[in-house]
C-alpha cells in the first residue's frame, strides 16, 4: 500500500486521481492483441524495427552464409480501418532474392508506385528502399493466419504447419446460444505435442491500392 513517502508532496491531489478501465474488456486480449482476419486490406507501409540489412544467402551444401548477397527490408504494414486510420499491424520481410525474374522487394515497391532500377548495387537498393518507406507508401495486402512449429533446432529448423488459413482454426461459439459467432480462436492445438500454438499473420500478396 502506498505511503506518504511514495507520494509527490508537491501534488497531494494525485491521491484523488481516478483510474477507470473498461469493465467489459477481456484480460486475455491485453496480452494477445487482435490480429486481422484473412483477406485483403488497405495498408500503409513503414520501416520495421529490424530495419534494412544486407547479408548473404546460406549455401545449401555447407549451411554457411557464403552465397549470393541480398537486401532484407523489414516492413510494418499498418492496416487502415473504416475511418481510414492506421490500426492493426502485420510484419513482413521483403528481400532482393530473385524468383521468376523478380524479387519480393522489387515487386512490392512496384505495386506501391516506386519501381527499383533493373540493375543496382545492394547499397543503392538499401538507400532507395529506406527513402521509399519514409514516404509512407500505400498498398493493398492479402493476409492469412498461419500456425507452425519448429520440430528441428535453431541451427537446423524443421517447420511443420499446424493450421493454415483462418477457417482452419477453432471456431468461437456464443457462451449462451453455443452457436458459432463467425470468429475464430487464434490458438490451435499441436496434435503431436498437445501444446497450444498461436496464429501469426502472413502477408501472402501485395496489390496496387
Amino acid at each position: 500500500m502506498p505511503t506518504m513517502s511514495n507520494v509527490d508532496i508537491n501534488d497531494l491531489s494525485l491521491l484523488q486521481e481516478v483510474v477507470e478501465v473498461d469493465g467489459q474488456a477481456r484480460s486475455e486480449e491485453f496480452f494477445q492483441p487482435p490480429i486481422p482476419d484473412d483477406g485483403e486490406h488497405e495498408a500503409i507501409l513503414h520501416l520495421g524495427d529490424r530495419g534494412v540489412t544486407i547479408g548473404r544467402q546460406k549455401d545449401k551444401a555447407s549451411g554457411q552464409k557464403t552465397g549470393v548477397g541480398f537486401v532484407n527490408v523489414h516492413v510494418q504494414a499498418k492496416i487502415l480501418n473504416d475511418q481510414g486510420q492506421e490500426g492493426m499491424s502485420v510484419f513482413d520481410n521483403l528481400t532482393t532474392i530473385i524468383m521468376g525474374g523478380l524479387s519480393r522487394l522489387h515487386a512490392t515497391m512496384d505495386m506501391a508506385g516506386s519501381r527499383l532500377p533493373d540493375r543496382a548495387t545492394l547499397e543503392e537498393i538499401r538507400e532507395l528502399a529506406t527513402t521509399w518507406l519514409a514516404q509512407n507508401p500505400r498498398v493493398r495486402i492479402t493476409t492469412q493466419w498461419l500456425a507452425e512449429v519448429n520440430r528441428g533446432s535453431k541451427e537446423k529448423p524443421d517447420y511443420a504447419v499446424i493450421a493454415k488459413g483462418q477457417r482452419r482454426f477453432p471456431p468461437i461459439v456464443d457462451e449462451e446460444t453455443q452457436l458459432p459467432t463467425g470468429k475464430y480462436s487464434r490458438d490451435v492445438t499441436d496434435p503431436k505435442t498437445g501444446d497450444l500454438v498461436s496464429a501469426q499473420v502472413k502477408v501472402v500478396k501485395y496489390a496496387r491500392p
